[in-house]
């Protein structure tokens, strides 16, 4: 079993979740974690983003959002 990284908050507990973000990461560039308020999606995000040096968006911010969104129509009109 991996063993859990540090975390200003407490040792980290292995979740099924992590595997599964890391294999949608290998043939695709976005992936959406979606799930209940303070279940550890932005800790989950910050663990498997550290270890693949990959960027991420937290879309909580209507301005990121939008600006989100706007990209992802003006994508979709090209086609």
């Amino acid at each position: 079993m991996p063993v859990a990284p540090a975390s200003p908050l407490g040792r980290l507990l292995p979740r099924r979740a992590e595997q599964q973000v890391r294999a949608a990461l290998r043939d695709t560039r976005v992936v959406l974690i979606n799930g209940a308020r303070q279940s550890g999606k932005s800790t989950l995000v910050q663990v498997v983003g550290a270890a693949l040096d990959a960027q991420w968006r937290n879309l909580d911010r209507s301005v990121v959002r939008n600006a989100a969104s706007s990209a992802a129509m003006r994508c979709n009109s090209s086609w």
